[in-house]
């Protein structure tokens, strides 16, 4: 039997750690983000060579294929529903998948700067001409700490010099995605989005939408199809990291970038 203050200690660290993770972020000298060993603040060599990337994947909506000649397991080579081209940076698996449990659900902010950072500084060929950059929106009742999205969309925008626009709006609250299927996440997100547009600012007419995690992809064409609704002509999306297909195998699926 452990002794009581292991015990007490064993009760209480999941309520202090989200707590304490953005308090040492402050308090220590600047460490990678997601060992806390080297030095940071950003990921250390030794991280950023865990952060994975698929090998093969879907030019229309970056879902990790095992050849280039396979049809797509996410969307048979259709693409997203209301998205012209979509791609991601990594792969949601070692590194990555780390540093993003630091960033949203730990809410610390040198993960969420490291992870920023890993976002391209000069924008794809299939990306250039996009006129405007919208970050899919937070839901209010997320955890505490900087939105990992908004900050990659930030990232990209004062890299790429392309306007930031908070073009989007949510309509109601919703259940946390990761807990649903695929199915359920998609009724979950339905008229979910609603585009903020004024006479004297009108509507970009080529979006690129960032979002931290693409998994079935119901949140992004949730949020393109409110934005084609008020008559944006393009939306593309660039996400942090992609999810494998439902019951594939992740190693033989990767490669180091």
């Amino acid at each position: 039997m452990r002794p009581p203050s292991l015990r007490f200690t064993s009760l209480f660290t999941p309520l202090l750690t989200p707590l304490l993770t953005p308090l040492k972020s402050l308090l220590l000298p600047a460490v990678c983000p997601r060992c806390h060993e080297a030095a940071g603040p950003l990921l250390c060599a030794a991280c950023r060579a865990e952060v994975l990337t698929w090998a093969n994947v879907c030019a229309w909506c970056a879902g990790a294929k095992r050849s280039t000649d396979e049809r797509c397991p996410h969307c048979d080579d259709l693409g997203l529903t209301h998205l012209d081209r979509v791609a991601t940076v990594a792969a949601y698996d070692g590194a990555m998948r780390d540093l993003i449990t630091f960033a949203k659900a730990f809410g610390s902010p040198a993960a969420v700067r490291a992870a920023a950072a890993l976002m391209p500084d000069k924008a794809p060929v299939v990306f250039i001409g996009v006129t405007a950059v919208v970050p899919v929106p937070p839901n209010p009742g997320r955890r505490h700490g900087p939105h990992l999205g908004t900050a990659l969309a930030r990232t990209v925008a004062q890299t790429w010099h392309v306007p930031f626009c908070r073009a989007l709006r949510l309509t109601r609250l919703t259940a946390e995605q990761h807990r649903l299927s695929p199915t359920q996440r998609a009724e979950n997100v339905q008229g979910l989005f609603a585009a903020r547009f004024s006479l004297k600012k009108p509507m970009p007419e080529r979006v690129l939408l960032i979002d931290d995690l693409l998994t079935t992809g119901a949140t992004l064409s949730a949020a393109a199809g409110a934005l084609r609704a008020v008559g944006v002509r393009q939306v593309s999306a660039l996400c942090l990291a992609r999810t494998p297909h439902y019951g594939r195998d992740v190693a033989a699926e990767i490669m180091v970038i």
